[in-house]
């Protein structure tokens, strides 16, 4: 049984980071303490168009919306968060000692959905990865993705009954 860990997949965008860089402009929000642990040779390609922040805090909205793929861990606000904004989704839960098996849950629901592919397991390796993103390049590719999270966020707005409750009730 293997566990994935948070180093782990940052270890796993390091590893194909030229690649990414060669077909995307990555984001990579690497945490405070890994800021600097980077170990890639810089090519042209990473100097471009790789973007490394320790936290991404009040720019996360903006992040966010102008992503075309998301490549998260799956944390149930950040990845719901991707299913409102239309977000086609690759979701590398966490699992393991000191993780309570919600993100697993999650990152199905939301594979079930339509909404994400997701890595586990034995199938959480940089050639996998590669496979996953070189199949959602293309508009035509993310767009069942964009309309299954659409479909599941459609709806009933829960802040606007909360607030239609709260207008009743004074």
């Amino acid at each position: 049984k293997r566990y994935c860990k948070s180093a782990a997949i940052r270890q796993l965008v390091y590893k194909k980071l030229d690649w990414l860089c060669s077909h995307f402009i990555v984001v990579h929000q690497t945490g405070d303490k890994n800021f600097s642990d980077a170990a890639f040779e810089k090519t042209p390609a990473i100097e471009k168009n790789y973007h490394p922040y320790p936290f991404i805090y009040s720019e996360m909205p903006h992040v966010m919306a102008l992503s075309d793929i998301v490549l998260s861990r799956a944390g149930a606000n950040s990845i719901w968060e991707c299913a409102v904004l239309a977000k086609p989704m690759i979701l590398i839960p966490l699992t393991g000692a000191g993780t309570r098996g919600d993100q697993v849950d999650n990152a199905e629901f939301f594979a079930k959905k339509g909404c994400a592919c997701v890595m586990t397991g034995s199938d959480v390796n940089s050639s996998r990865l590669q496979e996953l993103l070189s199949g959602l390049e293309s508009d035509d590719s993310r767009r069942p993705y964009a309309e299954a999270c659409r479909k599941l966020t459609e709806g009933e707005r829960p802040v606007q009954k909360i607030a239609d409750i709260l207008y009743d009730i004074s």
